[in-house]
């Protein structure tokens, strides 16, 4: 059988011929497939990751979305992912995103998975970890409540901003660890 192709005659067998295209259509199935997941993909991996834990039924998470909406602004390099429990259903999550202008990822926490596994208990908790998942803080996000329904005026102390910033310039973090303060995060019951 001949054929011409790119100006030039080939005379090849059928069978020949099949075991070429199939190649041929293989490899271009695969480049497609790379362009397709490497455009699904960040083309670098974030220098950290936030966790911080929200229930849409808790007013200090509520009133913590702007100040978190700023960090996750100021820190580019630092992905952010709201984590709400279990107990938030899917359509009180969207309805929660659109009132308070949550600007950064979330994800719905099915059975509380990571709950237990980070052993979070308070809403909003925050968690900072490296770009190799090394835990390097944990807990508020500052010090404007320092008990259920007393806040100051003014925040003095900037625990995540700290912390994030601390590790993105080499410094060691001050503070590893604080006391949240917000809605407890139930566990002696199964949620969906």
């Amino acid at each position: 059988m001949k054929f011409s192709a790119f100006g030039l005659i080939f005379d090849i067998d059928p069978n020949t011929m099949m075991v070429y295209l199939r190649r041929f259509l293989s490899l271009l199935l695969i480049s497609v497939a790379c362009l397709a997941f490497s455009a699904a993909v960040p083309a670098e991996k974030p220098a950290g990751e936030v966790y911080v834990f929200l229930f849409s039924e808790c007013p200090i998470s509520q009133k913590y979305i702007p100040k978190l909406n700023r960090l996750n602004e100021k820190y580019p390099q630092i992905h952010f992912t709201g984590i709400f429990t279990g107990w938030d259903e899917p359509a009180d999550i969207e309805a929660f995103k659109e009132k308070y202008g949550v600007e950064f990822e979330t994800m719905r926490d099915e059975g509380n998975k990571m709950v237990e596994m980070l052993d979070a208990t308070t809403t909003p908790e925050v968690f900072l970890f490296d770009n190799e998942m090394t835990a390097l803080y944990r807990g508020k996000i500052d010090n404007w409540y320092y008990a259920l329904g007393k806040y100051r005026n003014h925040t003095t102390r900037h625990y995540l901003d700290e912390a994030i910033s601390a590790y993105l310039n080499g410094e060691i973090i001050e503070t590893v660890r604080t006391q949240p303060v917000g809605c407890l995060i139930e566990r002696n019951s199964v949620c969906k």
